[in-house]
């Protein structure tokens, strides 16, 4: 989802193609509804409500999983499973869970993201060992992190700044225990580095700090997982680029990283080394990142972005950077987000499937290219 930090983005006047505001759409949901979904780099993955498993967009290391490297413009089926329960992907490689436990991989293997013990790519779906007591995954660049049913952690991957875990910076192909706790909870990775949340409300996290992605009031690497703070109320977690956001218990959203584009909410641009408080809400339910944007739905379903805005990731009509969460359009019944490096998915209450923002590789899913963003969701059948 993200992209090198120190990339220099040359800003261009950027002509916006515009999609009339469908808030009140009526038009009838798919048969089946997805239930859960995730963006890569410029692909996008969704589960329906029959365990069937879907993808589009940007194909060109089989991140898809359909067998070619065709880019896709509008979901295709993969396989035809209907177990799948979990699906996960950043950059330009995908897995998925099934209902019994198994772990699934396809895409880019260049870095050994995909834990099968070579660097070659998959076209399609290929399990990950033979193990069937996975329960939940998250992948960075170039580095995978998962969480078995006993509470195990285990990473594979990239490792050049320590984002595993295992106290090296050595790349592993095939996953590797990451101590013996066997209290994790939820697991979430940025580029190139990781955090984690145990079952006693604590947050860890390890990898690459030189923007305080880490949280813990310094730039310095992590080679293991080292707690943040000794808070005990932490109840969600996602990873940016390079900076981190989280959600307490008593639904107040805090930040902390690079902030060069506004991503962090705070009103700045000034990166945080430890946890900031965004906004004085305290009924935040679920927060996303992208590349340098940040999306994140409050309890009454509403739905607001910050951050970068080039490709109108934030749809409030312009491509200028928000320093404060801004809300996208009056819908209250938005579900669940995720975004990729300029493009965003979002689920309503109802099932259906909702995209904006960048489309140049065909990731929203709307049976077309654009290389001018869309400004407002769009429904995708």
């Amino acid at each position: 989802m993200k992209k090198i930090l120190g990339f220099t983005l040359i800003l261009t006047v950027i002509f916006a193609f515009t999609v009339p505001a469908l808030a009140n759409d009526t038009k009838a949901p798919s048969a089946h509804n997805f239930t859960m979904i995730a963006a890569g780099g410029s692909h996008s993955l969704g589960i329906k409500s029959d365990g069937s498993l879907w993808a589009w967009g940007l194909n060109g290391s089989g991140q898809v999983g359909d067998g070619t490297r065709t880019t896709r413009k509008e979901p295709v089926s993969i396989s035809n499973d209907t177990d799948w329960i979990a699906v996960a992907a950043h950059g330009n490689h995908s897995l998925a869970i099934k209902a019994n436990g198994s772990l699934w991989v396809w895409g880019a293997n260049n870095t050994a993201q995909l834990g099968i013990g070579n660097l070659t790519a998959q076209h399609t779906p290929v399990q990950m060992g033979t193990d069937t007591n996975w329960r939940s995954v998250a992948t960075g660049r170039g580095h995978s992190v998962a969480i078995k049913t006993d509470g195990s952690l285990w990473a594979w991957g990239w490792n050049n700044r320590g984002q595993l875990g295992d106290g090296t910076i050595t790349t592993n192909r095939t996953p590797v225990r990451i101590g013996s706790d066997t209290d994790w909870a939820i697991v979430t990775t940025g580029e190139n580095h990781t955090l984690a949340i145990k079952t006693d409300g604590s947050l860890w996290t390890w990898g690459l700090n030189n923007a305080g992605q880490l949280g813990d009031n310094t730039r310095v690497n992590k080679r293991v997982p080292t707690q943040v703070g000794d808070a005990t109320d932490w109840a969600s977690v996602n990873a940016g680029i390079s900076y981190t956001f989280a959600i307490k218990k008593d639904g107040s959203l805090w930040a902390w990283g690079w902030n060069h584009r506004g991503q962090l909410g705070d009103g700045t641009r000034v990166n945080k080394l430890s946890p900031v408080q965004v906004t004085d809400y305290t009924d935040w339910v679920s927060v996303n990142t992208g590349y340098c944007h940040t999306k994140a739905i409050r309890s009454n379903g509403s739905l607001w972005a910050w951050g970068e805005n080039t490709y109108s990731q934030l749809c409030d009509g312009t491509v200028a950077h928000k320093s404060v969460p801004v809300q996208i359009g009056t819908d209250t019944n938005w579900k669940s987000i995720t975004a990729g490096d300029g493009h965003n998915l979002a689920l309503k209450s109802d099932g259906s499937l909702w995209a904006w923002g960048r489309n140049h590789c065909g990731q929203l899913g709307m049976a077309s290219l654009n290389n001018r963003p869309v400004t407002q969701p769009i429904q995708i059948p």
